[in-house]
């Protein structure tokens, strides 16, 4: 762990962990509505309102350059770990954005449906809902619902497989 340049009472780690030097203990950060951790450093009289990637690389790399913004290099906004992160253009930021499928950090891959919308479907599958009734209630068709209860389609949204659900009769 390193002294964080801007608040030496606060140490760094390559994990994305903030010590506290006056307090002896971890900070527990929130997440914002973007996404991002973040935490509060007390500076009198000033409190500081940081986010964890950025003083990742301002501890272990340096100030950002200008025109720079922090790349999640995973496309993960949680993984605040050192080798996770680099600055980069904004460019290159939305670049990364388009490989990872995200849009303001969350995942869609042109899909029709929201994650919520998607854990909904797997919810009503894992009720025994007719994929008919659950198509309805989405405006999408019976087979797109069945691909995403056989973990076909989207399961990156759960991380689940497979559900068992009633079929079309």
């Amino acid at each position: 762990m390193k002294p964080y340049p801007h608040n030496v009472d606060y140490l760094v780690s390559k994990k994305g962990q903030v010590w506290s030097t006056k307090t002896d203990r971890f900070l527990i950060p929130w997440v914002t509505a973007q996404g991002y951790r973040t935490v509060e450093l007390y500076s009198c009289p000033k409190i500081m309102t940081r986010t964890i990637h950025r003083m990742v690389l301002e501890t272990y790399v340096g100030d950002r350059p200008k025109g720079m913004k922090c790349r999640h290099l995973d496309g993960n906004k949680e993984n605040n770990c050192l080798g996770n992160l680099v600055w980069g253009s904004v460019k290159e930021n939305r670049e990364d954005a388009k490989k990872h499928c995200l849009i303001d950090g969350v995942k869609f891959c042109k899909s029709k449906l929201s994650p919520k919308e998607i854990r909904g479907i797997i919810d009503m599958g894992e009720l025994g809902i007719r994929q008919k009734d659950i198509a309805s209630c989405f405006s999408v068709h019976p087979s797109h619902v069945g691909r995403i209860l056989r973990g076909e389609r989207n399961s990156w949204v759960t991380g689940r497989k497979a559900v068992k659900c009633h079929q079309i009769g």
